[in-house]
């Protein structure tokens, strides 16, 4: 491409005044346009934030695979399994972590009410507790080493932040629960036992639903509450990656320690699957009526260039006949389209970047100014992002350079093609005739 079709592109861009930078029509084009890739930016890339965020949740603080008894009972001679599971060459390079678990589903006694919460029993050695560091608990962010290095001779439980923050806890306070005893077949009914806890130390997952809803004892004390030291009530494998859970799932049936047809087996996608599938669904929904907003947009750059090629028809004419070849009167024309969707691209680009970035400081302000207002109202506190429904602490946002890349090379694509077609019409007119018409 030659200077001059630039000199004539950029020409083209300008207003009727010299001072003006973009003639009406394509302020209005980049404008729209700018807005609809700030959209696409934002809303890709919280919705990207979200399906990764949970993945990496999920991956660090789940419980990957879960194997337990249709009829509750205690599982035995799991040790074998185990070690099995542990041993098999095709499963080691997909198995990060097996052990037994005590997992019940109990009662958290408060002031006023009784809270349901899932109680867990890990294995944890004495250097796991030293540190701080226990491999099957969400990192700790707050204890105390006293309490911790007595996990597994004392009733001492670990609690997420979360729990401990709306009941205003701290470390070191005793807390009820009732969990199931051992006999629940009794004549009078299931066994019930109420013990109270030490708090040892608050979790921080970053996944609410964990945050609020799990508490964490330790194996040897589980096996104690239950009266059997030799049992667990879960087998949990954890994978490195999720992509392998049905294989591994598959896999680990074969060396279940007693009927295979007597064991539930959970996946995390068996509990969260639904919810990554939705938002899926909702980023494919988002992006493609976005997509057509875009269209819409490129519409506009074809309109804009339609009515410059019929401002600009006796221009096109003497360029024409001073010998300009049809090649580069359509380059001139498709040039300042694509000028009008690259300048449209960057600022969205731009405009997305940092309205994502900011997100999240910006909720807080909108929920800050809002429950600001409901105090004088006497309305009920105002969460744009409620903790029961999105389950994060906070707004996941991930922006990807490649989706930035190609936002604006499909743009910029399609604003070449919207120049293309009313360029080539108006250049392949007779250059004699153009000029004598007007």
């Amino acid at each position: 491409m030659g200077r001059l079709e630039w000199l004539i592109a950029l020409r083209y861009l300008h207003g009727n005044s010299q001072t003006q930078l973009f003639s009406l029509s394509n302020r209005l084009c980049i404008f729209f346009l700018s807005v609809i890739v700030a959209l696409m930016v934002t809303a890709i890339a919280i919705f990207t934030g979200f399906q990764l965020r949970l993945n990496e949740l999920l991956l660090s603080a789940g419980t990957h695979i879960s194997m337990e008894k249709k009829n509750g009972t205690a599982i035995r001679s799991f040790e074998v399994a185990l070690e099995e599971i542990r041993e098999d060459p095709e499963l080691s390079r997909m198995v990060s972590a097996a052990y037994g678990a005590i997992s019940l589903n109990a009662l958290l006694e408060l002031p006023d009410r009784f809270e349901s919460k899932t109680v867990m029993g890990i294995p944890a050695d004495d250097e796991e507790l030293r540190t701080g560091q226990l491999k099957h608990v969400p990192h700790l962010i707050h204890y105390d080493a006293r309490y911790l290095q007595r996990f597994n001779q004392e009733n001492t439980v670990l609690v997420g932040r979360l729990l401990a923050r709306d009941n205003k806890w701290e470390v070191g306070d005793r807390i009820a629960i009732i969990i199931p005893g051992s006999d629940m077949t009794g004549p009078d009914g299931p066994d019930i036992d109420r013990t109270v806890f030490r708090i040892a130390g608050f979790f921080r997952s970053g996944f609410n639903d964990f945050d609020q809803n799990l508490l964490y004892f330790s194996l040897p004390t589980g096996q104690r509450l239950l009266r059997n030291r030799t049992a667990v009530t879960d087998l949990i494998v954890q994978v490195r990656n999720l992509s392998d859970l049905q294989r591994v799932k598959s896999r680990v049936q074969e060396y279940l320690p007693e009927n295979p047809y007597s064991f539930n087996i959970y996946t995390i996608m068996d509990l969260y699957g639904n919810f990554i599938a939705a938002m899926q669904l909702e980023k494919t929904l988002i992006t493609i009526v976005l997509g057509l907003l875009l269209l819409a947009g490129v519409v506009g750059i074809w309109v804009t260039v339609t009515i410059l090629v019929r401002q600009k028809r006796r221009s096109i004419g003497i360029l024409r006949a001073m010998g300009i070849p049809v090649d580069s009167i359509i380059l001139i024309f498709t040039v300042h389209a694509m000028l009008t969707g690259l300048i449209a691209a960057a600022l969205g680009t731009m405009l997305g970047v940092f309205f994502s970035s900011s997100l999240d400081g910006i909720i807080k302000i909108l929920e800050a100014l809002a429950n600001g207002v409901c105090s004088y109202a006497g309305c009920g506190p105002v969460q744009i992002m409620p903790d029961n429904i999105y389950y994060f602490d906070h707004l996941p946002v991930r922006i990807e350079t490649d989706f930035l890349l190609m936002i604006s090379l499909v743009l910029l694509f399609l604003s070449g093609l919207a120049g293309y077609f009313p360029s080539r019409r108006a250049a392949l007119e007779n250059p004699v005739e153009t000029i004598r018409n007007l």
